[in-house]
């Protein structure tokens, strides 16, 4: 299957497996694999490279922002929230990059630190290190520091 035939996010099954959870359930580093890779899919359909029409991209859309608004719902009182159009573009975007380093994580030797709740969404400074370099520091057999 081509990349771009793949369907939008199905909301049933992500308000199953992910929604229904509390805020955190939407970070990147908490999402299980299947849906890493399809949100983002969806987010490259709907702001990235593969964007098509409007439409097209609206239907891959929906997905990634429900997660962002279950994402600051946790951050802040949702009860009532007035985002502009331009922030919520930041907010795609900051989701995008977190998604990315979490697919890093993930699926290569590096380790970028994960976003909490807390600072998800936030112009945070990202230590990244080659995952067996991390693991000799931790055992004490390299000290880059001296």
């Amino acid at each position: 299957m081509n990349k771009d035939d793949r369907s939008p996010s199905d909301l049933d099954l992500l308000r199953q497996e992910v929604l229904s959870g509390p805020p955190e359930a939407a970070l990147p580093s908490l999402l299980p694999d299947h849906w890493l890779d399809q949100i983002a899919h969806d987010l490259e359909m709907s702001i990235g490279d593969g964007a098509g029409t409007a439409d097209t991209q609206t239907s891959y859309a929906v997905a990634p922002l429900v997660l962002i608004i279950h994402l600051l719902c946790g951050k802040a009182d949702c009860s009532h929230q007035e985002i502009s159009v331009m922030q919520m573009l930041e907010y795609f975007r900051c989701y995008e990059i977190e998604i990315a380093l979490e697919m890093l994580n993930r699926r290569t030797n590096l380790k970028a630190e994960s976003a909490t709740l807390e600072t998800i969404f936030s112009d945070r400074t990202v230590m990244i290190a080659e995952k067996h370099l991390e693991a000799f520091r931790s055992r004490g057999h390299l000290n880059l520091m001296n």
